[in-house]
C-alpha cells in the first residue's frame, strides 16, 4: 500500500512537471476544450417552471401528474398558474418569467408566435365541451343558433377563447364584444350556468375532468352535439373527431345516454428554446411514465402518447432523437445526471482520447517526461562540477561548494521513491558519474585537510 501511495505522489509529480514542460501545447489543448465545453454546455440545469392553467382545470391536473416523477429526477419542479394557452405562450416567450416549459395549444397561437418554442410532442386529446340548458333553449342543432344566447367563454388569453371565436367565425358570429358571450374561469362560469345567468359555457378538457361529470349530472343541462362535425374537423386542420361512447361517464346513471361524437384538441407540451435538452428528455420521459401508469386513458391508447402529431410547432432536436431512437444508452444504465453528462460530454471525451492516445502510444508517459528532465539536470550540474574541479589550482571555498552542490545531487537520488523500469539505466548512469566525481572531491578534501560540510534536509532543493 505504501509502495501505490509513492507511484500516485510521483505519478501527480509527474504531471504537474509533464505541465511546466508544455506549457504552450497545454494552453493549445486547454482552450478549444473549454469553449468546446461551454456549447456543449453538459450540466443540466436543475429546475422546471412549467406554465398550465388554473387551479382546478385538466391541464393544472395534468401538470401535477409529473410532478413526483421529475423529483425522483432531482429536479425542482413548479406549476405556474394562469389563463390559459396565450397566457402561457406570453409566459414562455419572457425570459424574465422564469417559465421555460407550458401546455399550448398550437391552433391558438399566431405562426410567429409559434416559431419562438420547440414542441417535445402532443400528450392528450382534449375535447371541446358544450354544455347548454336544455330545459330553457330546447334543442340546439347548430353553433349560429347558441350564439343568440347568454354563453360562458374562457379569459380573453385562453385557448378556449381563441378556438371559440374560431368555431363561431365559421358560423359567421363574431365572438368579440358581442353581449352574447361572456369571458372567465370555469369555476365561476358554472355557477353562472347553475343560477341561470348564463344558458350555456365552452370549455377544453379531458373525458374524467371533474367538470364534465359534474354538468352530466345536471338534469337540465345537455351536450351541444355537432350535425356537421367532420366539416369542422376539415376547416380546421388541428382538430381531431372522438366519440364519447354512452354511459362512459356514468354506468349506473347511462351517463352520456348514447354515443356522442365531439371535436378535439391535441396539448402540445412546449419548451423554450434554449431550454437544456436535459430538463427537455427529462419532460419527455415524465411524460411517457404518466402515461404508462395512467389509470384514466379515455380516447388514446396505452403508449400512444407523447407524440408529434401537431406540426404547427417545430419539433425539438432532443425530442426527434427520442421519438427516432428512444432514450440513450447511457440513460438505461447509469442515473439520469450522470447519463445526461456523459451524453452531452462525449464529443469532448473522443476529442481528448484522440490527443492522448497518440501520446501515449509513443511513450510519452508523464512520469517518463519527468525523470528524463531530471536526470537532463543531473548531468548539466554534474557536468558544470567537473569542469570546475578541472581548474589546475581550485580554492578551498571551490571545492566545498561544489561538494555541496554534488551532495544536493546524491540526496536527490537516493531520495527517489519509484524508479521506473523504462528510465533505470538513466538513473543508475547518473549515480555511477556522480560517483567517479566523489573521488575527486573526496580526494581533495583529503589533501586539502578540508571537511565535508553535510547537506540537511531543509537545503536540498
Amino acid at each position: 500500500m505504501k509502495y501505490l501511495l509513492k507511484l500516485l505522489r510521483a505519478e501527480i509529480r509527474a504531471i504537474v512537471a509533464l505541465i511546466q514542460g508544455h506549457r504552450i501545447e497545454c494552453v493549445l489543448l486547454i482552450v478549444p476544450l473549454t469553449v468546446l465545453l461551454v456549447i456543449l454546455n453538459p450540466f443540466t440545469d436543475k429546475k422546471i417552471v412549467l406554465a398550465a392553467d388554473n387551479e382546478g382545470s385538466s391541464w393544472y391536473a395534468m401538470a401535477q401528474k409529473s410532478e413526483k416523477y421529475l423529483k425522483e429526477l432531482g429536479i425542482q419542479y413548479q406549476i405556474h398558474t394562469s389563463d390559459g394557452t396565450i397566457k402561457n405562450a406570453e409566459l414562455l416567450a419572457d425570459p424574465n418569467s422564469h417559465v421555460n416549459a407550458a401546455f399550448l395549444i398550437p391552433g391558438a397561437l399566431d405562426a410567429a408566435t409559434n416559431k419562438k418554442f420547440f414542441s417535445l410532442g402532443s400528450l392528450d386529446y382534449e375535447p371541446i365541451w358544450i354544455f347548454y340548458n336544455h330545459k330553457k333553449l330546447g334543442q340546439i342543432d347548430s353553433l349560429r343558433e347558441l350564439a343568440k344566447y347568454k354563453i360562458g367563454v374562457g379569459p380573453l388569453k385562453s385557448g378556449r377563447y381563441a378556438l371559440t371565436r374560431k368555431l363561431f367565425a365559421l358560423n359567421h358570429v363574431e365572438l368579440d364584444n358581442n353581449p352574447n358571450f361572456s369571458s372567465d374561469t370555469l369555476d365561476k362560469q358554472i355557477e353562472k350556468m347553475k343560477s341561470g345567468e348564463i344558458d350555456g359555457l365552452i370549455f377544453i378538457g379531458e373525458a374524467f375532468d371533474k367538470n364534465v361529470a359534474k354538468l352530466l349530472h345536471e338534469p337540465d343541462v345537455a351536450i351541444f352535439e355537432f350535425t356537421d362535425i367532420t366539416a369542422y374537423e376539415k376547416n380546421i386542420s388541428y382538430l381531431d373527431v372522438v366519440k364519447i361512447p354512452a354511459s362512459s361517464i356514468d354506468i349506473i346513471n347511462k351517463l352520456p345516454a348514447k354515443d356522442i361524437l365531439l371535436t378535439a384538441i391535441t396539448t402540445t407540451l412546449a419548451v423554450r428554446k434554449d431550454t437544456h435538452p436535459g430538463l427537455q428528455l427529462a419532460l419527455l420521459l415524465s411524460a411517457k411514465e404518466v402515461d404508462r401508469n395512467s389509470q384514466s386513458l379515455f380516447f388514446s391508447k396505452r403508449n400512444e402518447f407523447p407524440a408529434y402529431v401537431d406540426p404547427q410547432i417545430e419539433l425539438s432536436p432532443v425530442a426527434k432523437q427520442y421519438y427516432d431512437l428512444g432514450p440513450s444508452a447511457a440513460m438505461r444504465y447509469l442515473p439520469f445526471w450522470l447519463a445526461i453528462f456523459v451524453e452531452r460530454f462525449w464529443v469532448l471525451l473522443v476529442m481528448v482520447f484522440a490527443v492522448l492516445y497518440p501520446l501515449a502510444a509513443y511513450n510519452f508517459g508523464a512520469q517518463t517526461f519527468r525523470r528524463n528532465q531530471v536526470y537532463a539536470l543531473h548531468y548539466d550540474e554534474l557536468i558544470k562540477i567537473e569542469k570546475a574541479l578541472s581548474v589546475s589550482l581550485p580554492t578551498d571555498q571551490t571545492i566545498i561548494d561544489l561538494d555541496d552542490r554534488l551532495q544536493r545531487i546524491e540526496k536527490a537520488l537516493r531520495d527517489d521513491e519509484v524508479v521506473r523500469m523504462d528510465t533505470k539505466l538513466k538513473h543508475f548512469n547518473v549515480l555511477l558519474d556522480a560517483a567517479e566525481i566523489r573521488k575527486k572531491i573526496d580526494r581533495l578534501l583529503s589533501v586539502r585537510g578540508l571537511r565535508r560540510m553535510e547537506q540537511s534536509a531543509n537545503n536540498v532543493s
